[in-house]
C-alpha cells in the first residue's frame, strides 16, 4: 500500500512525522522488548509507566488472526532485498536520483514509522500500527491541503494542544482529529476515507478489524469502579456503561474518574492513549457541567445527546483539561468553527 505522497511536499512531511516520532519514542522506543501501554504516570502528566502482560497467552480472534497473516505482506524486509520505502517511490514513478537528502530521509523514516517493532501483545501491536498507517494518510491529505476544514482543525490544535506537554503521546488529540472530526461535508471523517482507501488497495483485509472498533470508539468521561492487578472496571458518567479494561495506569486513586478513549478489539478493551484524570470528589461537578450543555447537540433522548456531545466535543475537553488556568473553555460544538474560512483564533 502506498500513499501518493509528492515528493516536493516530502520534506514538510518529514518534519510533522519527527515531531511525532518524538513523543511516540518516549512510549515505545525506550522501551522496546518489554510489555508496556500508555497509561500517565503518578502525579503528573509525564512518560508511562511500564506493565508488563502477566496473562496466559490466548488464541487470537479470526479477524486478527487474518490480520496478522497479512502483516507479513506488509513488513519490510532485511538483508539484500529492496527497502520498502524504495519501492515505493518505484510505484509513485519518482526517481530517487531526483530528491534531495532530506526529501529521501522523509520517506526512509515513513517507512520507518509504519514498520519499526512494536512491544506488546499482538492486539495492541495491531492497533497503534494501524493507527500510524492512519497517522500517515492523514498528513497527507493535512499537508496538500486536500480538505480545508481538516487543515484548519490540524493547525489550531496543534498549535494549542499538541505541542503542549500534557497531550504528548501522539494519540490523544490526534485521534479525535482522526476518527471522530467529520470534516469532508460534515459527515465524512479521515477514518471514513482512510477506509475508502484501503478498499482500493490490497490492505483491505488487515485494517478492517481496526477501522470497525475506531468508528465504535470515542472520548469517555469513565469512574474507576473495582481494580485488580490486571483489569480496571470502569462506569461511565451520565450513560452508566460499564467496562473492564487491561490496567494500563500502574497508580491512580480509588474512584478516580478519568477521560480517554476506549478501544475494543475482539473482546480485549484498552485506553487509547494517555487519560486525563479529576478526583472523585468532582463527579457530580462533572456531571453537571456536561448536563447542562447537552442542548449544543439534537437527540431523542439524553443518552443520544450524550453520545454526540462526547463524539463532537474533543476541543472542548482538551481546553478543559489544559493546566493554564487562563486558557479559554471552548464551546462544545467549537469543531465547526474548523468549516469557516476564518476560523477564530485561540492564543
Amino acid at each position: 500500500m502506498v500513499f501518493s505522497l509528492p515528493a516536493a511536499s516530502a520534506a514538510r512531511f518529514n518534519d510533522e512525522l519527527k515531531r511525532l516520532e518524538k513523543r511516540i519514542d518516549r512510549q515505545y522506543k525506550e522501551r522496546r522488548n518489554k510489555m508496556a501501554y500508555t497509561g500517565r504516570s503518578s502525579g503528573n502528566w509525564g512518560p508511562s509507566r511500564i506493565l508488563r502482560k502477566t496473562q496466559n497467552p490466548r488464541r487470537l480472534p479470526i479477524p486478527l488472526t487474518l490480520a496478522k497473516k497479512e502483516r507479513r505482506n506488509m513488513t519490510i524486509d532485511s538483508g539484500r532485498s529492496v527497502p520498502t520505502w524504495l519501492k515505493g517511490l518505484k510505484k509513485l514513478n519518482i526517481n530517487p536520483n531526483n530528491l534531495s537528502f532530506k526529501e529521501l530521509g522523509a520517506f526512509r523514516d515513513l517507512d520507518r514509522f509504519l514498520n519499526e517493532p512494536i512491544p506488546g501483545p499482538f492486539s495492541w501491536q495491531y492497533l497503534t500500527r494501524s493507527f500510524r498507517y492512519l497517522t500517515a494518510f492523514a498528513l497527507t491529505n493535512i499537508i496538500q491541503n486536500e480538505i480545508e476544514p481538516l487543515s484548519r482543525c490540524w493547525t489550531h490544535l496543534n498549535r494549542n494542544f499538541i505541542s503542549s506537554g500534557i497531550f504528548d503521546d501522539g494519540v490523544f488529540v490526534e485521534s479525535w482529529i482522526f476518527c471522530d472530526f467529520p470534516c469532508k461535508n460534515e459527515k465524512k471523517t479521515i477514518l471514513d476515507l482512510f477506509e475508502e482507501f484501503v478498499k482500493k488497495s490490497d490492505a483491505e483485509e488487515y485494517f478492517q478489524c481496526f477501522i470497525k472498533a475506531m468508528q465504535n470508539s470515542r472520548l469517555g468521561i469513565y469512574q474507576e469502579t473495582i481494580s485488580s492487578k490486571t483489569i480496571i472496571k470502569f462506569t461511565e458518567l451520565i450513560s452508566g456503561r460499564t467496562v473492564e479494561v487491561f490496567r494500563c495506569i500502574e497508580e491512580f486513586s480509588k474512584g478516580e474518574i478519568f477521560l480517554t478513549r476506549i478501544v475494543q478489539i475482539e473482546g480485549e478493551s484498552f485506553c487509547f492513549g494517555d487519560p486525563k484524570c479529576w478526583p472523585k470528589e468532582h463527579k457530580n461537578a462533572l456531571e453537571s457541567m456536561v448536563k447542562n450543555k447537552l442542548f449544543y447537540f439534537d437527540g431523542q433522548t439524553i443518552e443520544k445527546q450524550f453520545e454526540k456531545f462526547m463524539k463532537y466535543s474533543g476541543p472542548y475537553w482538551m481546553s478543559c483539561a489544559v493546566p493554564d488556568e487562563a486558557f479559554p473553555i471552548f464551546p462544545p460544538d467549537y469543531y465547526l468553527t474548523y468549516f469557516q474560512k476564518e476560523n477564530r483564533k485561540t492564543k
